[in-house]
């Protein structure tokens, strides 16, 4: 006999682990899927659900976001499944979420509007002749989410669907939608989202130059970035969560990673893009000296770190031990290098040459070298605890490594 709840209980569901760039049961991606057989099941038991959501892309919230698609499927999915009431988190950045957040507002009064005619209205009266290049540029930023390849929270996600191709696409939608705009007030509503485009284009520009080794370049793009969103904030089409998430997630890696550049450091040798990885379910990595560089090779992969995560790789996310090993050849091995890492999901163990060589904290973290290099090639390896879930589909190493040289000890602060 199936239990049944109370009449008067209402289940409220707040899927704050699940992808949050596709829809209810796509069929690209397992966690939505998971999630709405979750919500049929308890359907059957409950006599009221309750769906709390976000109107924004949790942890990053800077760049355009569109839900459009998702909403005119997972609304009327909710309503089919006994959801009477609904809780939209919304920062109520026009910028860059403008179309879903008026979309869901509609929907939470009528899960089964039109979804088509509202934002056809939506476009048609807000933008006038510019209409039908604004909303190409929306249908695009739309497309690129439901269709991306990647699960990832936070900015991770962006460089999959941020691609030179797109940023030129959308360009050229909203530089016919103002050419075609009639009168200042059109031309001044297209160009708010064109100030949201570009904080897509700057965080890509602080993306590859760090990939490219350039820290110099990513700090003064990020420099811009952070005075361009907060003049968005002061004109309040941002909300000020977006330049939070910006000095939280993408500054401590770009000022760490242009400081260990100037002033009297420099950079020695960047690690590669690709290491050798295995899982460590039993945790017997070390016991078996797997940071030895004559370990063997067996049950070893290849694996991309900077750019591309661990699950766009094809490989199923494990909340247990990742160990990472590389070689990299250095010409001169004297006093004062360091090894810096600028993104690990989780809490690392390094070892250079099979010697341990020091611990780093989640994020980006130092490791002074003390003599462990010899000139020549050297082994370095990387154990990192993803026992715990800080964002989805990360852990591991996630940006670039380099070894540097300082002249002068840094002073703790």
């Amino acid at each position: 006999m199936l239990w049944r709840a109370r009449w008067n209980l209402m289940v409220w569901i707040a899927p704050i682990r699940s992808c949050r760039l596709h829809g209810m049961g796509a069929s690209n991606c397992p966690s939505r899927q998971e999630l709405a057989r979750y919500i049929e099941d308890w359907s059957k038991i409950a006599p009221h659900i309750g769906y709390r959501t976000y109107n924004f892309n949790l942890a990053e919230s800077i760049t355009p976001y569109s839900k459009v698609s998702i909403y005119k499927q997972e609304i009327p999915f909710l309503k089919a499944h006994k959801c009477s009431a609904l809780n939209f988190e919304t920062f109520g950045s026009w910028a860059i979420e403008g179309p879903h957040t008026y979309l869901s507002a509609r929907l939470a009064w009528d899960a089964g509007a039109n979804v088509d005619a509202i934002m056809a209205e939506f476009y048609d009266r807000l933008f006038g002749k510019a209409a039908p290049h604004v909303r190409s540029y929306w249908e695009r930023v739309d497309r690129a989410f439901v269709e991306a390849a990647t699960h990832a929270g936070s900015f991770y996600c962006l460089p999959r669907i941020w691609t030179p191709e797109m940023l030129r696409a959308c360009t050229k939608d909203l530089e016919a939608a103002e050419k075609s705009a009639e009168g200042d007030i059109i031309r001044k509503r297209v160009r708010v989202f064109r100030r949201g485009l570009e904080n897509a284009r700057m965080y890509m520009d602080i993306h590859n130059a760090s990939l490219e080794g350039d820290w110099v370049r990513a700090k003064d793009v990020y420099d811009r970035f952070l005075a361009h969103a907060r003049e968005m904030v002061a004109d309040g089409i941002l909300n000020p969560y977006g330049v939070t998430y910006l000095e939280r997630f993408v500054a401590p890696g770009v000022l760490a990673g242009y400081a260990r550049c100037t002033d009297g450091c420099s950079i020695v040798a960047r690690l590669p893009d690709e290491w050798q990885f295995r899982y460590d379910a039993e945790d017997r990595g070390e016991s078996e000296k797997w940071f030895s560089p004559d370990a063997p090779s067996d049950g070893w992969r290849t694996v991309r770190t900077y750019t591309s995560t661990i699950e766009e790789q094809g490989i199923e996310e494990q909340m247990t031990f990742m160990w990472y090993s590389t070689r990299v050849n250095v010409d001169k091995a004297g006093a004062g290098l360091v090894l810096w890492f600028s993104d690990v999901d989780g809490r690392s163990k390094v070892w250079v040459n099979g010697k341990p060589a020091g611990e780093g904290a989640p994020g980006n973290f130092d490791i002074d070298l003390k003599g462990l290099l010899k000139p020549g090639p050297n082994s370095i390896t990387v154990r990192v605890d993803h026992s715990r879930i800080s964002d989805l589909a990360l852990g591991g190493i996630l940006g670039p490594a380099f070894i540097y040289s300082r002249s002068q000890p840094q002073q703790q602060p």
